[in-house]
């Protein structure tokens, strides 16, 4: 791609910068080119194949966002170990977790938690429950007669 392009930085393209100039050549993607692909997504995007990013047709490729992601993961272009663990419990390990704290009624404070997700288990509350406390959406008989407040 053309180093006087505006989506360059020293040098260096971006990604949206990248993309956006890909878009204005081809256009916005509107399907699925990979041949294996049995996905009726309704999100398409384009995927580059050599990792050279150059401004050739040929180079890129309409996918959806599943088959993106596999094909960046088969190259190694995405990092493994930040591929997010869809185990049955273990949530999304990459989210960012706010501190929670449980207080009384009068406000001292009973317990810290790590997450939302670690106060709901230790309490048996759905997550939801929490959250709608914190943000002043619910009543104080919805979170176990407790206050919860973010650290």
């Amino acid at each position: 791609m053309p180093r006087n392009d505006t989506s360059w930085k020293s040098n260096i393209p971006h990604y949206q910068g990248i993309h956006a100039r890909v878009r204005k050549l081809w256009g916005k993607a509107d399907h699925c080119e990979n041949e294996y692909c049995s996905s009726k997504s309704k999100v398409y995007e384009w995927a580059n194949m050599s990792g050279e990013y150059i401004e050739e047709r040929y180079d890129w490729k309409q996918m959806c966002h599943s088959c993106h992601f596999k094909y960046d993961y088969s190259i190694g272009q995405r990092d493994k170990s930040k591929v997010v663990s869809r185990e049955k419990g273990k949530g999304n390990s990459y989210a960012p977790r706010k501190p929670v704290s449980q207080l009384s009624q009068n406000g001292e404070l009973i317990m810290t938690y790590v997450s939302i997700a670690e106060a709901a288990r230790a309490m048996e509350l759905n997550v939801t429950q929490i959250w709608r406390c914190i943000n002043g959406k619910a009543s104080l008989e919805i979170g176990r007669g407790f206050i919860w407040r973010y650290l």
